[in-house]
């Protein structure tokens, strides 16, 4: 492993001339190994990372001064924002239903839930809104057996579904 990323400085050492004169961190990916490790070369800082690019560290080691973190790339972040216009994600179950149905979604809704139930020929017939909660259970007051879409609307998001209500 440290014969490897040895041989990546090696390959970088080409590009470091024209480099800034500031720390430089140089990531690759390989399929069953992983690592990392921060050297001087020049009177430049340069850090190595190879990885498979997941979310954490399974060993760490140094050994004259070089640091090598073997397992999975850090993340530059760990805070992540979802964009307003982004879709909501949400899952119904079970699927058919027949009386009731839960509606399950990945992250909890900021606004009040509305939720529509659309038949074949584009006509509501059944709405409702409801608080914002990670899972509901909905019991859409239709009489008709058949293929539905639910339109789940929670602010600016928005997603569709399809459903089928069994006799």
């Amino acid at each position: 492993m440290l014969q490897r990323t040895a041989l990546h400085l090696l390959l970088w050492m080409a590009v470091l001339p024209v480099m800034a004169q500031r720390p430089v961190v140089l990531r690759t990916a390989h399929a069953l190994a992983g690592g990392g490790g921060t050297f001087r070369l020049a009177g430049q800082q340069v850090v190595v990372h190879q990885c498979i690019g997941q979310g954490s560290v399974i060993g760490s080691g140094a050994q004259g001064g070089v640091v090598v973190h073997q397992g999975f790339l850090q993340p530059a972040s760990a805070a992540v924002r979802v964009a307003d216009d982004a879709p909501l994600e949400a899952v119904a179950f079970p699927n058919p239903y027949r009386g009731s149905f839960d509606l399950r979604f990945r992250e909890m809704p900021e606004a009040p839930v509305r939720t529509e139930l659309i038949d074949a020929s584009g006509r509501t017939v059944w709405s409702w809104l409801h608080p914002p909660m990670q899972q509901l259970t909905l019991s859409p007051v239709i009489a008709a057996a058949g293929a539905y879409l639910l339109r789940v609307t929670s602010g600016s998001r928005t997603t569709t579904l399809h459903l089928i209500q069994l006799p």
